[in-house]
């Protein structure tokens, strides 16, 4: 019988995402002070077994407890990909998932999820921001054309709210890389 961390890919290594965190932290600061080395990344990509969950349903996945510790930590807000299915690496170091009914493991791009800090101080898939963005640019395409307009029932202050909410969000633009 699986244990509820592999149930829920919580380890990676049998080291959990703060302890794995904590390392990477004392790592980095004891290069940078030994040897003047920064060593802070811009992306972590996770080489395991379902370590990421788009859908976000019920526990955080561990790139996402992973990616929150590093902030927590270190102040590391960095983009990280992993992959929702089990994975198999082969001999170019090419990363494959194990599809179940496959013969053997395949290169589905689709599996790979990257996460990234949202302007809400949250770490959320990127796909899901870029569906946001695209959203608000649609909505603000309907209202400069006419297609469509703001309720009655919304005063100025509504309306004031839903055009800083769209500023802000089309601003932070420069979190997604479409």
């Amino acid at each position: 019988m699986k244990t509820l961390n592999e149930r829920h890919h919580q380890t990676l290594g049998d080291h959990q995402a703060q302890a794995l965190s904590n390392h990477l932290s004392l790592l980095n600061k004891k290069l940078k002070a030994s040897h003047g080395i920064d060593t802070t990344p811009d992306y972590i990509s996770l080489v395991g077994c379902s370590l990421a969950d788009k859908d976000g349903e019920g526990s955080k996945s561990y790139v996402q407890q992973l990616g929150e510790a590093l902030h927590q930590k270190a102040g590391w807000r960095l983009e990280m990909g992993a992959r929702q299915l089990p994975v198999s690496v082969n001999e170019e170091g090419r990363k494959m998932s194990v599809v179940k009914g496959a013969n053997r493991p395949v290169s589905d791009k689709s599996d790979k999820i990257v996460f990234n800090w949202a302007p809400q101080n949250e770490f959320v898939p990127k796909n899901s921001l870029t569906a946001r963005v695209n959203r608000v640019l649609t909505l603000m395409d309907s209202l400069a054309l006419g297609k469509q307009t703001i309720g009655r029932s919304m005063n100025n202050n509504g309306v004031m709210r839903l055009i800083f909410s769209i500023i802000r969000t089309v601003s932070s633009i420069s979190y997604v890389s479409c």
